[in-house]
């Protein structure tokens, strides 16, 4: 119980509390530069794993099903603590809605800077390093000279030092 609930819930809470330092702490890093966060995923997972709304309602239930012992002596019911739960899981909620929200579009922007940035490289000819386009004519270039020979070095994309062998 202690485990799922309230370590599992402090770590998410600790992993967004990153995810949204990091994204003040990479203002000044062009968006084409930033990678992916590395906190936000894990906070995803561990809040599924974290299962502090599944206990608030566990404990709901069984004190309303413990109800039927109250004709026998057995009272048992909510106290505060249950809305303090309640309110933390609101705030977890929360904040976990506010910081995916921010990474996931700061993400968007620098995936789509890279993007530009790659096509606008490609625009000028130069096709950007580890870009599909430059890992197909690097093939290409191979496959052809190969099998061309001397003929390879006349094709646009061949390398410089392409010779006839």
């Amino acid at each position: 119980f202690g485990f799922c609930v309230i370590v599992l819930t402090t770590t998410d809470v600790l992993l967004l509390f990153l995810a949204a330092k990091r994204l003040f702490q990479k203002q000044d890093t062009p968006l084409r530069d930033q990678g992916p966060c590395p906190f936000y995923p894990w906070a995803k997972i561990v809040r599924k794993l974290s299962m502090l709304d599944v206990s608030i309602m566990g404990v709901y239930v069984i004190t309303f099903c413990m109800g039927i012992y109250k004709k026998q002596g057995i009272v048992v019911s909510t106290r505060e603590g249950l809305l303090v739960l309640i309110l933390a899981e609101v705030a977890h909620s929360l904040l976990y809605w506010l910081v995916s929200g921010a990474v996931e579009a700061q993400q968007e922007e620098a995936e789509r800077a890279q993007y530009e940035y790659k096509m606008a490289a490609v625009e000028d000819g130069s096709p950007v390093d580890g870009s599909p386009m430059k890992r197909a004519l690097d093939i290409a270039c191979c496959n052809f000279q190969r099998f061309l020979g001397a003929r390879a070095a006349a094709l646009p994309w061949a390398p410089a030092t392409a010779t006839g062998g």
